[in-house]
């Protein structure tokens, strides 16, 4: 019993470095993917800026992207702007 406790104190640590290998994607990376994917011609975003400016994004800052996302599909969504999940519009946008 007591090398099966070692066993699996040992592996624990290595299970967090794996975890934190593998970091997961933010919800400033899924706003910035969003924006540079949808809106790449659209002078008001520039891809290169926004990516620098949420690199090192805190979890309020984290907060706030997850509201612009809505917020900008919502906004393009009621332009009749489609982009990506398989829908595609002509709005000349």
């Amino acid at each position: 019993m007591t090398h099966r406790l070692i066993a699996l104190c040992a592996l624990v640590p290595s299970l967090s470095l794996l975890a934190a290998c593998g970091e997961k994607e933010t919800p400033c990376d899924r706003y910035v993917d969003y924006i540079c994917e949808c809106h790449i011609s659209d002078p008001d975003f520039s891809c290169e800026d926004l990516r620098q400016q949420y690199a090192e994004a805190d979890s309020a800052l984290q907060d706030e992207c997850s509201l612009a996302l809505d917020d900008q599909k919502t906004q393009d969504s009621e332009d009749g702007y489609a982009c990506g999940e398989g829908e595609t519009s002509d709005s000349g946008v």
